[in-house]
């Protein structure tokens, strides 16, 4: 792959884990200031992400799904230091033991969102949050989170110990010029009947993206999903604005 002029390292900002992204190439620092801009962020960095093309794993025959598209399906797995290794079949990160250093091989020519959303989605929990595949429709200062829309769309859950709530996050295939703020779940959208509070958290659970299936992780975002409000049905006033994961 060929040298690009580098750009200067970029941070940016989902669900209050700021990430620092470097590169000898300007694609993973683009993939913030062109594709994403919304989420770019000021603050000193939680997790520092260093990136090396390497053109070594288009000799592994890529599971490709269409001429641009290929099967992304990352594993999460402990090592021996304490750390992690985070792979799928065009990348390969090491996690250290501190969470705060990751180093990561990537396919020439690849765009850095798929890996930075593993990477959130094994990080997230430690810090009461999780990502799930979800919209939201605001309702006056709330949001009612809405999983089976097939909109590619990702969001934050966060929780604050008494509370949930839901952001918006860049791990979709669009841009991000503005971003939503963040608002506290006040439902799950349940249709008309309504549904029973153990069929809603099996809704959402169905659709969190999850990498690191260890049960400390997965007892994390459980306690994220019972959080959310308790569910029934929803008055019509209440269908309020549809608003997609990215923010616009």
């Amino acid at each position: 792959m060929t040298a690009a002029p580098a750009l200067a390292p970029v941070t940016f900002e989902v669900a209050g884990l700021a990430c620092r992204l470097e590169c000898a190439y300007a694609k993973p620092m683009l993939w913030v200031t062109e594709l994403h801009p919304a989420f770019r962020s000021e603050r000193a960095a939680d997790v520092h992400v260093s990136f090396d093309y390497d053109d070594g794993y288009w000799t592994r025959g890529l599971p490709w799904v269409a001429t641009d598209r290929l099967i992304d399906a990352p594993v999460h797995e402990p090592d021996a230091r304490g750390g992690a290794q985070l792979r799928s079949a065009y990348y390969d990160a090491e996690i250290d033991r501190s969470g705060r250093q990751v180093k990561t091989r990537i396919a020439g020519g690849f765009g850095v969102g798929g890996m930075l959303r593993a990477l959130y989605a094994t990080l997230l929990p430690a810090r009461g949050a999780c990502l799930v595949r979800a919209t939201v429709r605001l309702v006056d200062a709330g949001a009612i989170l809405v999983c089976d829309d097939p909109d590619d769309g990702v969001v934050a859950l966060v929780s604050d110990g008494a509370h949930v709530a839901v952001e918006p996050t860049p791990f979709h295939g669009g841009t991000t010029t503005l971003r939503a703020s963040r608002r506290r779940v006040i439902a799950i959208d349940a249709g008309d009947d309504g549904i029973s509070k153990a069929t809603a958290a099996a809704r959402v659970l169905a659709n969190v993206v999850v990498v690191d299936h260890s049960p400390r992780t997965l007892e994390r975002v459980l306690d994220v999903v019972m959080r959310l409000p308790n569910i029934g049905p929803i008055p019509g006033r209440l269908t309020g604005e549809r608003v997609a994961s990215a923010g616009r």
